[in-house]
């Protein structure tokens, strides 16, 4: 009887990290020792380039194993494309998407779709979360400072992030994926998508300087 083989995958996209910021790509003044360590007995591609940018395209390439740039642009998953977590569940095996990069959750976008589990740490961008009017707004500088290019957004950002637990998002969607890992790590074969996406108004107890 053939044994039946089994695989774990663990796939981290961290949206808009800029490969010219980390140490294993030659920065010398940006201190990443974690990927650094972690790329000394790993694979480091030189020469890769993704097909499709920004982040709903590129995804939309991942999922789809098509290139899709420049005829899918910033939109849902079509209804009738076989994706990626589809594929694995017809093999049987478990898969979990969790992350903080707001649209690939917002509705009717379907990113999720097909995933046995998926979880969303909420918070980011212009997500509709927090409506407390009690919340002080404090501006972390002059809003002319503020990249961001929706100022009808930076409200809605600093109440989101008023309670939040951490200083920034993705320690809280690492936390999560980390917990799931150590409840999860005994299936025969799964798939955990992390997805963090960095972009935020502040960092509480920033003073802008």
């Amino acid at each position: 009887m053939e044994r039946k083989k089994s695989m774990n995958v663990i796939c981290i996209l961290s949206d808009s990290l800029r490969r010219d910021h980390l140490g294993c790509y030659g920065n010398d003044w940006i201190r990443t020792p974690n990927l650094n360590a972690f790329a000394k007995d790993a694979t480091v591609f030189e020469e890769a380039y993704q097909g499709s940018h920004p982040t709903l395209p590129n995804r939309t390439d991942h999922f789809t194993g098509k290139y899709s740039f420049p005829w899918h642009g910033w939109r849902p998953l079509a209804a009738d494309e076989f994706v990626l977590a589809e594929a694995v569940g017809q093999k049987g095996i478990t898969s979990m998407l969790v992350g903080d990069t707001y649209h690939m959750f917002k509705e009717n976008f379907y990113f999720y779709r097909g995933f046995t589990g998926w979880w969303w740490n909420r918070g980011q961008e212009g997500d509709r979360l927090i409506t407390d009017a009690t919340i002080p707004i404090v501006y972390p500088c002059a809003k002319e400072k503020i990249r961001l290019p929706y100022p009808e957004r930076y409200e809605q950002i600093i109440r989101n992030r008023y309670e939040l637990e951490t200083d920034w998002f993705a320690p809280g969607t690492f936390k999560k994926a980390v917990e799931w890992l150590e409840h999860n790590y005994q299936h025969e074969s799964f798939l955990l998508w992390v997805e963090t996406h960095p972009r935020a108004l502040c960092r509480r107890g920033h003073d802008g300087r």
